[in-house]
């Protein structure tokens, strides 16, 4: 009796432990009812918790050890440790119930020994995690989860444990093919949960792949039409200053018989700003001319000049898609660290310089201090808004492989400078459209 009592308890433990982790991360569940169930099951672990043997104070204390090493807001990481806990006492019950017979599970100093190592798993699976995310770059928000994959997964873990748990308390019972039967068709129901998460994994990497170039596409157009209505009103000032140019040689020449040289300064100088006012970025390509141009008033209402030298003769091979993605984040990137910078004097300058059939982008903004080298050397960013910082550092270099190009980055005397070289990407004898 006392093994059925206990094979139960650890089944209802295993069911509580994932409803609760379900009424976090449930994107179908509202945001009152979802706090409200977790409080109401975390309330439910607290009254019976002497009833639960395997949650251990020596289980808890390396998770709240991870959670103080970590650098995030301190609610979004208590949900991730309190996920972290659950799915790892799921685990926990699992491997009791497939692996230890209840005599040695009863023994609560062999539980405090299991749980301590099973706490120092979940530390080095975390560190790990953190590892990959950071250099695969590849991050799926829970809100993007859908519903049936949580369902997936607790079916998967219940039809697992009930068949283990029929064993453990009919053990001697049962013959060994039938036994051996059971354990298959656990550990099956194990693996296909595991597959169908694998699989939904693959999917959306493709997804958020497709639903990138779509957004960056998107993007393209409005600087497109932008930079193509800029043009159109740069030509009609042009045709109105060329109608005006006699009258403004007819003021110059007055002023100059007359000596007022102060005037004279004063009006050339407001000339200068009306041409310069409508002025519009052009180059043989027109992608980058509308990439550029989408940027010109930005950094003009932040004080910042933008220096464009674009010496390239021929056609450029490189697919719009991966040309357009390194100049708009360059351009971004620079843009973003530019602002922070506390100077009068803001100065953004990008070249495109081509060697026969070589591209080299390079692309110098002012950054605030020598730290930032290693922040983008790592891949990272000092973005709030991480998820749409668009492909970063790590796919400019990805792009630049693809055509047996590079990525070099410099620092010197607070001017970051970051270099991307294509080899062997110009059409000489053809120019862009």
């Amino acid at each position: 009796m006392a093994n059925l009592s206990w094979s139960i308890m650890q089944l209802i433990d295993c069911c509580l432990y994932l409803f609760l982790g379900y009424s976090l991360f449930g994107e179908k569940i509202k945001g009152n009812k979802k706090i409200y169930m977790s409080f109401l099951l975390i309330a439910i672990c607290i009254f019976t918790l002497e009833h639960y043997t395997h949650i251990t104070l020596a289980f808890i204390l390396p998770i709240l050890l991870l959670f103080m090493m970590s650098q995030t807001y301190i609610i979004h990481r208590s949900v991730i440790v309190l996920s972290v806990v659950c799915i790892i006492m799921i685990i926990q019950q699992y491997l009791a119930l497939s692996l230890f017979p209840y005599e040695i599970m009863n023994n609560n100093r062999q539980i405090d020994l299991y749980s301590i190592c099973c706490a120092f798993v979940v530390i080095g699976v975390s560190f790990f995690i953190k590892y990959v995310r950071e250099h695969l770059k590849f991050v799926i928000h829970l809100s993007d989860i859908p519903s049936y994959i949580y369902m997936n997964i607790i079916l998967g873990i219940c039809a697992g444990i009930l068949p283990l748990t029929l064993v453990n308390y009919l053990e001697n019972e049962i013959p060994i093919r039938l036994r051996i039967s059971i354990l298959c068709v656990s550990y099956f129901s194990i693996i296909c949960s595991l597959i169908s998460v694998f699989v939904f994994v693959k999917n959306y990497k493709e997804k958020d792949g497709l639903k990138k170039q779509n957004q960056l596409k998107n993007e393209l157009l409005n600087m497109q039409e932008r930079y193509f209505i800029d043009t159109v009103k740069n030509y009609e000032h042009l045709r109105k200053f060329k109608h005006d140019i006699q009258g403004h040689f007819r003021v110059i020449s007055q002023l100059e018989s007359q000596k007022s040289y102060n005037e004279l300064h004063s009006y050339i100088q407001k000339l200068k700003m009306t041409m310069q006012k409508e002025q519009v970025f052009q180059c043989s390509h027109s992608h980058i001319s509308a990439i550029v141009n989408s940027y010109i008033e930005d950094m003009k209402s932040e004080n910042i000049e933008l220096k464009v030298i674009y010496s390239v003769t021929g056609f450029i091979k490189i697919d719009v898609i991966d040309l357009d993605s390194v100049v708009y984040n360059l351009l971004s990137n620079a843009f973003e660290a530019e602002k922070k910078v506390g100077k009068d004097e803001k100065i953004i300058t990008l070249n495109f310089m081509g060697s026969q059939e070589d591209l080299l982008i390079e692309i110098v903004n002012d950054v605030n201090d020598d730290e930032c080298i290693n922040f983008i050397r790592k891949n990272k960013t000092s973005k709030k808004d991480k998820f749409n910082h668009g492909i970063g550092i790590k796919n400019i270099k990805d792009i630049a492989n693809k055509y047996n190009g590079d990525i070099d980055i410099q620092i010197e005397n607070g001017r970051l400078s970051i270099e991307v070289f294509f080899n062997n990407v110009i059409d000489i004898g053809k120019e862009d459209e």
